[in-house]
């Protein structure tokens, strides 16, 4: 689907980019507008629509992909806004509501 595609694209950009910033600039590293950037993505993609809830699962596993290369051990700068992305209630939820056949898959990579 494409619209999963530009989903994937453009997380890959955004974390490209601030990989990149959090390497450059260090201790002037500036956390909020990416996390602003993800917890928006992230809550537009999770609102209730048919052709949202099709891909649900695709969109979770993206972000837990993405949340997997910005982790706090490859970007310190990041740890507080990683670490409220993924204690996020909409989050949370979405990884409970799972079936746990999707839940190994997800864990698994």
């Amino acid at each position: 689907m494409v619209f999963l595609d530009v989903t994937l694209q453009v997380l890959g950009i955004v974390a490209g980019v601030l990989l990149q910033d959090h390497d450059t600039r260090h201790a002037e590293f500036q956390q909020l507008p990416y996390h602003r950037i993800f917890i928006m993505l992230f809550l537009e993609l999770n609102t209730p629509e048919p052709i949202l809830e099709a891909i649900n699962y695709q969109v979770l596993t993206a972000f837990c992909h993405t949340l997997h290369i910005l982790r706090p051990a490859k970007a310190p700068g990041f740890a507080y806004a990683w670490l409220e992305l993924v204690s996020h209630r909409v989050f949370i939820g979405r990884m409970l509501a799972i079936t746990p056949q999707q839940k190994v898959r997800l864990y698994a990579c």
